[in-house]
């Protein structure tokens, strides 16, 4: 009877420490998640503002070109 509960004693051991170890590995998981997570966030507000500097760029030359004589016009036209 006394190996059959040692037994056990040791099945529940082994399993306690592999639930602790899936734990603790859950949580570095879950951290480094919020580190990317932010990390993403910062890079998508950069790329939100790069984008609307090309956005006012592209305006802006399409402005430029529009005032320009039609024979240039032209030229322009190839270049695309």
């Amino acid at each position: 009877m006394n190996k059959i509960i040692n037994f056990k004693t040791i099945v529940v051991t082994i399993l306690l420490i592999a639930i602790a170890s899936l734990l603790y590995t859950n949580n570095q998981i879950l951290e480094q998640n919020k580190k990317l997570t932010f990390q993403v966030s910062a890079l998508n507000s950069k790329l939100n503002k790069a984008n609307i500097s090309a956005n006012k760029l592209e305006n802006r030359l399409a402005k430029i070109e529009s005032k320009l004589e039609p024979k240039f016009q032209d030229l322009l036209a190839l270049n695309k």
